[in-house]
């Protein structure tokens, strides 16, 4: 402190001193408690050097490979879709380049219980296999699901009676091509009611001079065999109850097909009991009336139609639009049937009306005569035709069918090869009748039986290949030395065989239709499956 002036001066400072030496280091602090940031990546490290071998595997077990055994020029084929179900077998296909496709229905020598299709584009080896595969799965389902009966509505219920029980019903006749005269045929065409399929145009006559009941003409080359054409008739109606008067030609007369919108009311033909040259009233009684039904009637074999009758206020017309696909199928007893379901098949009963059916027609030719063939037609008969195959095509082609398929015959003969040559050419010549037809199928014999039907399906496959058709090898589809009423245990012929050692049973027919279809479909669509 100093007095300056008689002030007092307080806090007066100095310059400041030199710095003084550096004190001694503290002690290091205590860990901190917190982690700090993580650091950026470093740069990924160079790659080590390789490891040595390691020591080799046991050796694995053997692959299935290909089955032992086979000759020379045999090909493996699949025996069922189990994985590596395979054998050896002779090639039934292609033909080494003919130009033709091949459709195939079962082995040559089937083993019990299998069954094949296929379809060969003309190759070596069948190019597509039908059996249980995925591809196939809708093909199956339509096979099996397309004789399903209607709904329970358009199922009617059908009796028989010797006189009529719809009162003052409203009657429909066909319509005749001179009007009041009873001797003309049916005018198909300007029917305003009935539509019909299957006869031609001059195909349904009166049973008799001045009779009113008209069925079927004689098929041409039929006279022998009392052949009948088969018309199929429809009209459409909202009605509930109808009733069909016909004429019964023989005793317990079956009434035919039936097919109510599409759907067949029943597989079997419809057995009717009557008295041969009596007349009858069939009457269908549905469970309600309407909404409009269409129906499709093929009458039994010479079962004479005369009219329709229905309750009053009710009508019936034909169905309006064109045919879309009219097939044809030409063939022997096999195609025109032989007995009754269930050890034969009645000509409504046949593989013929199903196959057609499947294939998606809409309308039927049906031009089977027993025990005709492609050969040997000899003199005309009555008709004025021939009874082989080419005599009668003809009238089916008159007919303007979208697709022919011809089936057989057992009755030809190939024991040697100037009579296989002979029948090779009978072929060829039928089937180019046929060269403006869009669809052509030729189908050899079905059963397995020594070597004479061997012989016939193999000339009829060379016929088919020389007139660029393709052809249907049903050979082997029977097999064995069984028949429905004498069962061997050897093969299908146990129950596909009919009890004359010839003629398939209803069942085999059933079966035959759908495995056709389903080779035929990858013919007419090119999707092999």
């Amino acid at each position: 402190m100093a007095d300056v002036a008689g002030d007092l001066v307080t806090n007066l400072k100095g310059p400041a001193g030199p710095a003084g030496p550096a004190g001694p280091a503290g002690s290091n602090g205590a860990d901190s408690t917190v982690p700090g940031p993580q650091g950026p990546a470093g740069a990924a490290g160079a790659q080590g050097p390789a490891g040595t071998a390691g020591a080799a595997g046991a050796q694995g077990p053997a692959g299935q490979g290909v089955a032992t055994g086979g000759t020379t020029g045999q090909v493996l084929t699949k025996k069922s879709a189990t994985n590596y179900d395979t054998e050896w077998r002779d090639p039934t296909g292609g033909g080494g380049g003919t130009g033709v496709d091949e459709i195939f229905v079962g082995p040559g020598t089937p083993p019990a219980g299998t069954e094949e299709i296929w379809y060969d584009t003309d190759a070596a080896t069948p190019s597509g296999l039908y059996g249980p595969v995925d591809g196939a799965a809708r093909i199956d389902r339509w096979a099996s699901m397309a004789f399903d009966p209607p709904p329970a509505a358009d199922i009617p219920v059908i009796s028989i009676s010797a006189t009529a029980t719809i009162a003052s019903p409203v009657i429909y006749t066909p319509l005749r091509q001179t009007p009041g005269n009873n001797t003309t045929n049916v005018d198909q065409v300007n029917d305003p009611v009935f539509g019909y399929s299957g006869v031609g145009a001059q195909g349904l006559i009166p049973a008799a001079a001045n009779n009113i009941y008209v069925n079927g003409d004689t098929k041409p080359g039929g006279t022998a065999q009392a052949a009948r054409m088969l018309p199929m008739i429809e009209w459409v109606t909202h009605a509930d109850q109808m009733e069909l008067r016909i004429r019964a030609a023989v005793t317990n007369q079956a009434l035919g097909w039936l097919e109510v919108n599409g759907r067949w009311v029943s597989e079997v033909s419809i057995p009717l009991v009557t008295t041969a040259g009596s007349r009858y009233y069939v009457k269908l009684v549905f469970p309600s009336a309407g909404p409009r039904r269409h129906i499709r009637w093929i009458p039994g074999t010479s079962l004479g139609f005369a009219q329709l009758n229905q309750p009053a206020n009710t009508s019936a017309f034909k169905p309006i639009g064109i045919r879309k696909r009219t097939i044809a199928i030409v063939g022997d007893s096999f195609t025109n049937g032989s007995g009754n379901s269930p050890t034969g098949a009645s000509i409504v009963e046949t593989f013929a009306l199903r196959l057609a059916y499947l294939m998606g027609a809409d309308a039927y030719i049906l031009a089977g005569i027993g025990g005709t063939k492609w050969l040997g037609g000899g003199a005309a008969d009555a008709t004025g035709f021939t009874t082989d195959y080419g005599g009668r095509m003809p009238w089916v082609l008159a007919q303007n069918p979208d697709v022919i398929i011809f089936n057989g015959s057992v009755n030809d003969a190939a024991g040697n090869q100037t009579a296989a040559d002979a029948l090779t050419a009978a072929v060829k010549a039928c089937v180019d009748q046929a060269a403006a037809v869009p669809e052509v199928y030729v189908c050899g014999t079905w059963r397995v039986s020594g070597t004479g039907l061997l012989n016939i399906n193999n000339a009829v496959k060379a016929g088919a290949i020389a007139a660029g058709r393709p052809f249907v090898n049903l050979y082997g589809f029977i097999y064995g030395s069984g028949k429905i009423d004498a069962p061997a245990g050897n093969g299908n012929a146990d129950w596909y065989v009919g009890a004359d050692n010839i003629h398939p049973t209803h069942e085999m027919h059933k079966q035959a239709a759908r495995h056709m279809y389903k080779a035929l479909y990858g013919a007419w669509t090119g999707n092999v499956i």
